[in-house]
């Protein structure tokens, strides 16, 4: 281990650009959070969009 580590090598953990995992390494927590947010949002929208619906059916 101790030669490895004096070797002084990288090891380079990407994925290629062209590889179908490369925009995994390019995420970042903010952007995670924002999109549960968003998608939060979504549907919290198309629920109340149901019970509207619902609601003028009833009425």
């Amino acid at each position: 281990m101790e030669k490895l580590l004096a070797a002084g090598e990288t090891i380079n953990l990407q994925p290629d650009k062209s590889s179908q995992f490369y925009g995994l390494g390019q995420l970042t927590i903010p952007q995670i959070i924002s999109a549960l947010i968003k998608g939060v949002v979504v549907v919290a929208a198309v629920i109340f969009f149901f019970i509207l619906v619902i609601g003028g059916i009833r009425w």
